[in-house]
């Protein structure tokens, strides 16, 4: 795909994770994408510009004056914002007139002065199983390389895949949070389990009120 006249901008925002070829429902409904913003400032995405590989585009038009994303904040981008149509996807924009090809395209995202702020070009070796969206492992790596893309192995709504990351600590990423979730729930069965065996002692010996 090629451009003329290109103009990069600040690369305050990254693209995360691509749902290109969803199952549970139509492409015209499930597919949907995510943004990190890795900037320390807070950015306003009204007025941006949303293209695919075959020039088509969409102009985020919130209907606030400031449609931001914040330090560290994750924004989820989808195709239809109904969860009965787009599989169970909560999103935070619905947008339009973008169509993602399952096996060979690319996502840009420009400023309001048409300046490219990140792009993923991908292709048949990306592996876009059905199903399954892609996540980037670390969003300060090349979003460019299918080297730096993992298929996601979490279930949504009506069945997908996805890692749309937990909004603990967002910044750590997945993994991180996954652990912590994880130690959370060891540390509430053993308290549960602890008050269980306390709560039978008294009885016993009469002492519970």
């Amino acid at each position: 795909v090629w451009f003329d006249d290109l103009v990069f901008g600040d690369s305050s925002i990254v693209i995360s994770e691509i749902m290109a070829n969803p199952a549970s429902v139509s492409d015209s409904y499930g597919e949907w994408f995510e943004i990190f913003n890795i900037s320390e400032s807070s950015v306003n995405l009204n007025g941006w510009i949303i293209k695919d590989g075959q020039d088509n585009e969409h102009i985020v038009n919130d209907s606030s004056n400031d449609f931001l994303i914040l330090p560290g904040e994750y924004l989820v981008f989808a195709r239809s914002a109904d969860l009965d149509a787009n599989g169970g996807l909560n999103s935070d924009y619905v947008y339009s007139g973008i169509s993602l090809s399952n096996s060979d395209d690319a996502l840009i995202l420009t400023d309001s002065q048409n300046a490219i702020i990140d792009e993923v070009n991908y292709d048949n070796n990306w592996g876009f199983s059905s199903g399954a969206s892609l996540e980037l492992h670390d969003v300060a790596s090349n979003n460019n390389n299918s080297a730096n893309w993992y298929e996601s192995r979490n279930i949504y709504g009506a069945g997908d895949f996805f890692t749309q990351t937990f909004k603990i600590l967002p910044i750590l990423g997945n993994n991180f949070n996954t652990l912590l979730i994880a130690v959370g729930f060891v540390l509430l069965f053993f308290w549960l389990n602890e008050m269980a065996k306390y709560n039978k002692k008294a009885k016993e010996e009469g002492t519970l009120k």
